[in-house]
C-alpha cells in the first residue's frame, strides 16, 4: 500500500472489495526475546529474520521517512561536516 498515492480508507475499500487478495504467506517458528536481549534488539532480529525469508532488505527505519522532507539548514549543515573530512589533512601516525 502507497500512503502517498492513496488513503488508508481508500485502501481498505479497496481491499474489502476486491474479488481476491494475492498476498505471499510464510509461516515461520515462534520466537522468544534470548536473556538479557533488549526489546529493540529482539524486534531487530526478528525483523532481519522475516526480512531474509521473503527476500527483502532489512532497513533501520519505520516507514515514515518518507513524510519527512529535510529542511536547506539541515541539508546545509550536512554538506559542510562531509566537505570539512574531505579537506581535512590527513594525520600522520607516529
Amino acid at each position: 500500500w502507497n500512503s502517498r498515492a492513496q488513503s488508508f480508507q481508500r485502501h481498505l475499500f479497496t481491499l474489502m472489495t476486491s474479488w481476491c487478495v494475492v498476498a505471499d504467506v510464510w509461516f515461520l517458528e515462534p520466537d522468544s526475546a534470548r536473556p538479557g536481549e533488549s526489546s529493540v534488539d529482539f524486534a531487530g532480529r526478528v525483523q532481519k529474520r522475516i526480512a531474509d525469508v521473503a527476500g527483502l532488505k532489512s532497513v533501520d527505519w519505520d516507514g515514515y521517512m518518507k513524510y519527512w522532507a529535510p529542511s536547506r539548514r539541515f541539508i546545509r549543515a550536512r554538506q559542510k561536516a562531509f566537505s570539512s573530512n574531505l579537506f581535512q589533512p590527513a594525520a600522520s601516525h607516529a
